[in-house]
C-alpha cells in the first residue's frame, strides 16, 4: 500500500533529501509545503501517516503547529527537525506526542529509522481497529498532559470528543451554586469525513 507523508520544509534542496530518504523506506506520496496557514482540517483529510517538519523552517511555533496537528490527526505519526534544538524543545516536542526529534545536520540512518518505524505503525494500527481505538486514546492522553493552560486543556478536550462523536458542537459546563455555567465551547466548521 501506498503511505501519505506531509513534508513541512521551505530549503528546496533539504525537501528533495528528505524526500529521498522516506521513499527508501516504503511507497510513498509525498506532499511538500513550505508552511501552513490558519486552518489545518485538510491535514485530516488528506489522511497523512508521517508528518515531518522542520521547525527552524517555519515563520511561527513549532510546538504550537505540532500541537495543532496532533488534536486534528492524532494517528499521524511526527517527525520534529530542528537546526537550533534545545532540551526543552525536545521534551515539550515528545510530550506533545512527536514521535522522534532530530537535529541539523540529520543522522540519516536514524532518521530512515524513525520514518520505517511510524510507516510500519499505520499499516499496524488500520489493520487492527480495536488497537487503533485505543492508540488513540492514548495520544488524546498524550497530548492534554503535555498542555498545562487549563483553556488549552478543554480545548483539547473538545477537538477530541467532537472528533470521536462526529459532532460539529461542543461545550464543557461546571456547576456553580447548583447551576450549570459553561465553561467553554467549540464549533467545528469544517469536520473531517
Amino acid at each position: 500500500t501506498q503511505h501519505s507523508v506531509l513534508l513541512i520544509e521551505s530549503n528546496a534542496k533539504e525537501t528533495e533529501v528528505y524526500s529521498e530518504l522516506i521513499r527508501e523506506m516504503g511507497d510513498c506520496k509525498i506532499d511538500a509545503i513550505s508552511g501552513l496557514g490558519g486552518s489545518y482540517d485538510w491535514i485530516a483529510k488528506s489522511n497523512y501517516q508521517r508528518i515531518v517538519i522542520d521547525v527552524s523552517s517555519l515563520k511561527s511555533d513549532g510546538l504550537l503547529l505540532l500541537e495543532k496537528v496532533r488534536r486534528i490527526s492524532s494517528e499521524t505519526s511526527v517527525i520534529l527537525i530542528s537546526e537550533r534544538p534545545s532540551v526543552d524543545e525536545a521534551v515539550a516536542s515528545i510530550k506533545l506526542g512527536a514521535e522522534d526529534y532530530f537535529q541539523k545536520p540529520l543522522n540519516l540512518e536514524k532518521f530512515k529509522m524513525a520514518v520505517k518505524r511510524g510507516l510500519d505503525k499505520s499499516v499496524v494500527f488500520s489493520e487492527n481497529s480495536g488497537a487503533s481505538t485505543y492508540l488513540h486514546l492514548i495520544q488524546a492522553c498524550q497530548v492534554i498532559s503535555g498542555s498545562l493552560e487549563t483553556s488549552k486543556i478543554f480545548n483539547i478536550i473538545q477537538s477530541y470528543f467532537a472528533q470521536e462523536l462526529g459532532s460539529n458542537f461542543s461545550a464543557i459546563y461546571t456547576m456553580h451554586e447548583g447551576r450549570p455555567v459553561r465553561v467553554s465551547e467549540s464549533l467545528v466548521e469544517d469536520k473531517p469525513d
